[in-house]
């Protein structure tokens, strides 16, 4: 490279100027190495034409000193061309700061812990921050829970303030000798004809418990619904052919309030004989089972009985229930159908519907509909349709009056409830009520069981007819 460079040099500088018999001259820089000019000049003997020249070595007119100039300023000085590496790559201690400047104390890369994690007192509030106190969390409990005045109507919780207990005494009541006895019971007391002949002298004299509220003869201007109740001997005491089967009744009524039920007159008469008075059919094979004489019996409820008590007792006869179980609840019902406009309403507790069909509890494929009890009762219930209430048990221990009779009386009560709201315009939850019992048995306690359910639904509380 620097051998091409002088020769464009002496070329430049020899265009136009000639200096004869002039020998080149060697020039050795200092520190340099030897150049041979003599490969850099033109021959000696004639013109090489180079980039368009004619030339010769006379040609040359100027020293050869002055036209190539020394290498020292051609070239400047290695030291010059390439910087001190000291000034080329800075110094280590510039190129990478201290390593205590590149990193900053470990103090200051990490806060101190006090920083970095605030103190627990601000982390965690003060746990009375935290969690209000239990006053605050849990309103008092005067709050929680409105005083009992104000959670109950105000209706009365006692049927009396106190029971005074008269000495049982006898009395005559519409020419019929009768019995006042208290036995203590919280609801009332009771008023016992052991004859009584309603009808007077030809009519059969039967017994007839009146259970009278306990502020009856407080407020003569009170006046209270009817309740007759068939199968009187098991009502209120186990007087009956089944020993220690009863209702309970007395008890039953006073374990409810005023804001249960309306206060009523429970009257339980005594049957003079269960199977004739209280069935429409057959319903056994035993030759000694009588039957098929209700009707009598609703004209004596209706026509007989019910005109001596309302005589005599201050009632609302328009608000008459007839109410029975078993054989008693089938009467109950054929009494209001035959007779709605005394007994607008009845309660038949596992009704013994089956009568006339399943004999002696074996299941007929016969249905209740063209048979002999709604052949019986289908002008009443399609003319007045009394308010019925129906119930059935679902206990099956094994038991003959639970695995059969109760079975027996469920299937038709769930049969005739389809017929009612089906071909009489029933509606349940208006004029019929329906109520299958988890609990129910057939038999007297499941019967004063429910007892108070029964007359919640013709006598809620508050209700004064």
């Amino acid at each position: 490279m620097t051998r091409f460079l002088l020769i464009s040099l002496l070329l430049l500088g020899c265009a136009e100027t000639s200096t004869p018999d002039v020998q080149p001259r060697v020039v050795r820089p200092p520190d340099s190495q030897s150049l041979d000019l003599s490969q850099a000049l033109p021959p000696q003997d004639g013109g090489v034409d180079v980039m368009g020249f004619d030339y010769g070595v006379n040609d040359i007119k100027s020293p050869l000193e002055d036209i190539i100039t020394p290498i020292e300023d051609a070239i400047p000085p290695i030291q010059d061309a390439i910087p001190p590496i000291e000034d080329a790559i800075p110094p280590i201690e510039d190129a990478t700061p201290p390593i205590e400047d590149a990193t900053p104390p470990i103090e200051d890369a990490i806060p101190p812990i006090e920083d970095a994690i605030p103190p627990i007192e601000d982390a965690i509030p003060p746990i009375e921050d935290a969690i209000p106190p239990i006053e605050d969390a849990i309103p008092p409990i005067e709050d929680a829970i409105p005083p009992i005045e104000d959670a109950a109507p105000t209706c009365g919780q006692r049927w009396a303030d106190e029971i005074v207990i008269n000495q049982p005494n006898d009395f005559t009541l519409g020419g019929q000798a009768a019995r006042f006895h208290d036995p203590g019971f919280a609801y009332g007391f009771f008023h016992t004809f052991n004859g009584l002949q309603a009808g007077g002298v030809g009519d059969a004299p039967r017994k007839v418990h009146v259970l009278l509220p306990r502020r009856y003869e407080d407020d003569p201007s009170i006046r209270y619904p009817v309740v007759y109740m068939n199968d009187g001997q098991t009502v209120f005491w186990d007087d009956g052919p089944y020993e220690g089967k009863t209702w309970d009744a007395a008890a039953r009524m006073s374990a409810l309030t005023p804001c249960d039920i309306e206060p009523v007159i429970l009257v339980a008469i005594y049957p003079l004989n269960v199977g004739r008075e209280y069935t429409h059919a057959r319903w056994s094979d035993d030759p000694d089972a009588a039957c098929c004489a209700v009707e009598g019996y609703a004209g004596y409820l209706a026509e007989t009985l019910k005109p001596f008590i309302d005589a005599h007792y201050r009632t609302q006869p328009q608000r008459a229930l007839a109410l029975g179980a078993a054989h008693g609840g089938l009467a109950a019902f054929i009494t209001a159908a035959l007779h709605p406009q005394a007994f607008p309403q009845a309660a038949a507790l596992s009704p013994s519907f089956w009568a006339g069909l399943d004999i002696d509890h074996v299941p007929s494929p016969a249905p209740l509909a063209g048979g002999a009890l709604l052949g019986l009762v289908e002008a009443g219930l399609s003319a007045s349709r009394p308010k019925l209430w129906i119930d059935w048990g679902l206990v099956r221990d094994g038991q003959a009056h639970n695995d059969e009779i109760e079975a027996r009386v469920a299937a038709r009560a769930e049969e005739l409830r389809g017929l009612l709201t089906r071909d009489y315009g029933y509606i349940e939850g208006v004029d019929l009520f329906t109520y299958a019992d988890p609990e129910g048995q057939h038999e007297e306690a499941s019967w004063g069981a429910r007892l108070g359910r029964v007359l919640a639904i013709f006598y809620p509380a508050g209700d004064a007819g």
